[in-house]
């Protein structure tokens, strides 16, 4: 058995810790990009004219929260601390940045909410958060 000093609580050992900005900001910035890619490689495949707003949204959605674990991953990875906290923002970020996005699409009229489903919706802020907290959970165990 371990005595007190070397057993840790989960929330000591991956949440209290602060967290890494720049790391952060990087994690965002990445997953992002590969994003870009990943959805022009999408609708160069499958034109979007043959798809409704909904299959859209639910193709967008799941493009992000796979990509947002590889955000996550390498936000914590090359931290300086490793800690789920790093994926957590990074979830956060992601959806800071969807809902601004989504803000502007409505200011100029091109976003057609009326067809987007609240279930989507429900779904991707649930897996923005979860999928970079899972890829930080990841590079906690391929550091170790």
């Amino acid at each position: 058995m371990a005595d007190k000093n070397q057993r840790q609580s989960f929330r000591i050992k991956y949440l209290d810790k602060g967290f890494n900005l720049t790391s952060i900001i990087t994690g965002i910035i990445i997953t992002f990009v590969i994003w870009f890619f990943i959805e022009l490689l999408t609708y160069t495949i499958i034109p979007s004219t043959h798809l409704s707003i909904l299959e859209i949204n639910l193709i967008n959605a799941i493009e992000l929260i796979g990509i947002s674990v590889i955000g996550g991953f390498i936000a914590t990875y090359f931290g300086k601390e490793k800690q789920l906290l790093n994926g957590i923002c990074i979830g956060l970020g992601i959806i800071l940045i969807s809902i601004v996005v989504m803000y502007i699409l409505i200011i100029q009229g091109n976003s057609n909410l009326d067809s987007s489903s609240p279930i989507i919706t429900l779904f991707a802020t649930l897996g923005y958060i979860l999928a970079p907290t899972l890829g930080s959970y990841l590079a906690i165990r391929a550091t170790k």
